[in-house]
C-alpha cells in the first residue's frame, strides 16, 4: 500500500493481519487498525469478498454472530463459491449454537473446493469440538493426502487420536508434527 496507496487488496490484507495480532493479544487496538484498514479497501473497491470476510471475522472474534453472518453473506452474494467465506459462516453459526447449520456450511465448503486442505481441516475442528472424534480423525487423515508435510493437521490428528484414546498412534502424529516443525 506505501507503494500503491489505491490498491483495496493490501488494505484488506492488512486488515486480516491486524486482525491475527488481536487474536494473539487481544489488545483492542488491532481490532480497530483491522476495521479501518478494511474501511479503507472498501472505500477503493467494495467488489472484494476477502474484505467482506475479513469484517466477518472481526464481528465472529468480537462475539457478534449476527454482524458476522451478514459479512460472510455479502461476501457469499460476491462470490459464490468462496470457501473462506463458507467458512465463516459455518464458524459463525457454531459460535451462535447453531451446530446443523454449522456443520451443513462447513461441508458445503469442502464440496466447494475438494482440493483444498483447509476446508477439511476446518470441518475436523468442528468435530473435535462436538467431541466427535472419529469424524475429526477422517477429515484430518483427508488433509493429509493433501498436504502431507502439514505440521499443525499431524500434531491436531494426534488430538483426535489421543480423545479416541489411540495413544500409540497419537503419539506417532505429535512426533512427525514436531519432526516436521520443531515447537513447544
Amino acid at each position: 500500500v506505501k507503494t500503491d496507496p489505491r490498491f483495496a487488496l493490501g488494505y484488506a490484507q492488512l486488515g486480516e493481519a491486524y486482525r491475527l495480532k488481536y487474536r494473539v493479544d487481544l489488545n483492542p487496538k488491532w481490532v480497530d487498525e483491522a476495521a479501518a484498514n478494511c474501511q479503507r479497501a472498501l472505500q477503493l473497491n467494495d467488489r472484494l469478498p476477502v474484505i467482506y470476510v475479513t469484517l466477518g471475522r472481526i464481528h465472529d472474534d468480537k462475539g457478534n454472530h449476527d454482524l458476522a453472518l451478514q459479512e460472510f453473506q455479502h461476501a457469499l452474494q460476491l462470490n459464490p463459491r468462496d470457501a473462506d467465506a463458507l467458512v465463516g459462516v459455518a464458524h459463525a453459526y457454531e459460535s451462535a449454537n447453531r451446530l446443523a447449520e454449522a456443520e451443513a456450511a462447513y461441508k458445503k465448503a469442502v464440496a466447494l473446493r475438494p482440493d483444498y486442505w483447509d476446508g477439511y481441516n476446518s470441518l475436523g475442528f468442528f468435530y473435535v469440538r462436538q467431541r466427535r472424534f472419529q469424524d475429526g480423525e477422517s477429515q484430518y487423515r483427508h488433509v493429509l493426502e493433501l498436504t502431507p508435510d502439514n505440521a499443525q493437521v499431524w500434531s491436531n490428528l494426534g488430538v483426535a487420536l489421543q480423545n479416541q484414546e489411540k495413544l500409540q498412534e497419537a503419539e506417532a502424529a505429535y512426533k512427525k508434527s514436531v519432526e516436521l516443525v520443531p515447537s513447544y
